[in-house]
């Protein structure tokens, strides 16, 4: 297998190559979607069969380059977390009052225009299938018990059956902790306000500029105010790729800018990864749960996507002493808020290995043998 980490900037594009399957995870950049483009081009020829891609959130910088994925290659399937209908108004409207733009992406348009119209699951994206990976904490999965929630664990699998059954002994799982808690809040906080207690997020988001009303300003105020907490990344899945059983395969590191081939030192020579996209592991819940939820395949990672790009908003110091792996930074160099100094500080305190990968540096190659 072929592991490759892209120098795309502030976003995600990884990409895993087997002999006959092929998975992608993320692909998007805030640096420069140009950034994208130009390694879709270098890693695809025209309508190369792409299994499957994961996006771990629909935030631009993790999604942005999607449509020309779609456009260059054959992509059979597309894994997204699935997306509460008033998750998708909150960020409707937030991006209205403030007048912030959005990713023009047609998918994401698609997904969006779909959620509010139908509140369900979607099936299928022109000739993808798509597949959403309910949260933990809807009510269907809520359980008091501190071991793994299996009724949760089993309907992921489920859903990912076809996918597994393409590449034997190898196992994609993905978890999506939280959805509901901010749509909660919001409603909450409009229910507060006389002039627009009586209002569904759906009127808000048909009448936020009505003329005739005062909705801009209170909107404001509410998005201001420490009633609603979080972000769009408290809806962003991580995703283990390892193997189903431990292996310990041989395992090179190869830097594309030298082509020079370096030995890996790593011990156990563990080959699995989690791809952390912005999870908000700082939150002792969201952290929790994870951790128990991929209990049985901590031990099998050799590489983890340190979550948002290394902001010290989504670290947990904890989570360097749960794995014996390569942490890799994926961000842009001139973004102030990504790949922390105190992130780097604390894993390296810990004796961990930091792989950085920007848009200056070359491409984090692992060979799988």
């Amino acid at each position: 297998m072929n592991r490759r980490v892209l120098p795309i900037g502030q976003g995600n594009f990884v990409i895993e190559k087997f002999s006959d399957f092929t998975a992608v995870f993320d692909c998007g950049s805030k640096t420069d979607i140009g950034l994208v483009h130009g390694e879709i081009d270098k890693n695809f020829f025209d309508n190369e069969r792409i299994d499957v891609v994961f996006i771990s959130h629909l935030d631009y910088d993790h999604i942005n380059g999607i449509d020309y994925l779609i456009s260059k290659c054959s992509v059979k399937c597309i894994v997204i977390p699935y997306l509460e209908k008033e998750s998708v108004l909150i960020s409707y409207l937030y991006s209205s009052v403030f007048n912030v733009s959005t990713n023009k992406s047609s998918f994401l348009s698609f997904i969006y225009n779909h959620t509010i119209e139908f509140d369900g699951y979607i099936s299928n994206y022109e000739n993808i299938r798509i597949i959403q990976i309910p949260s933990l904490a809807d009510d269907n999965f809520k359980s008091d018990l501190d071991e793994i929630n299996l009724g949760y664990y089993n309907f992921v699998i489920n859903l990912m059956s076809l996918i597994n059954k393409l590449n034997p002994d190898w196992l994609f799982l993905p978890f999506n902790y939280d959805s509901k808690t901010r749509s909660k809040q919001f409603d909450k906080a409009i229910k507060s306000d006389p002039d627009l207690a009586d209002l569904s997020i759906y009127d808000l988001s048909k009448n936020w500029n009505d003329p005739t009303k005062d909705y801009v300003n209170k909107l404001k105020k509410i998005f201001k105010s420490k009633k609603i907490t979080g972000s769009i990344n408290d809806n962003s899945m991580v995703i283990y790729s390892g193997p189903i059983k431990r292996k310990y395969n041989e395992l090179y590191f190869v830097n594309d800018g030298l082509f020079h081939r370096i030995s890996c030192n790593c011990s156990k020579n563990e080959i699995g990864a989690i791809y952390m996209g912005d999870y908000s592991a700082n939150k002792i819940s969201y952290y929790n749960e994870f951790l128990k939820f991929y209990n049985q395949y901590i031990n099998y990672v050799g590489l983890i996507i340190v979550p948002h790009h290394g902001s010290k908003s989504s670290y947990n110091v904890n989570l360097p002493i749960d794995f014996n792996s390569i942490f890799l930074i994926s961000y842009g160099s001139t973004y102030s808020y990504s790949c922390d100094y105190l992130v780097l500080k604390d894993i390296l305190a810990k004796g961990r290995r930091i792989i950085l990968v920007n848009e200056k540096s070359a491409v984090f190659e692992q060979i799988i043998l």
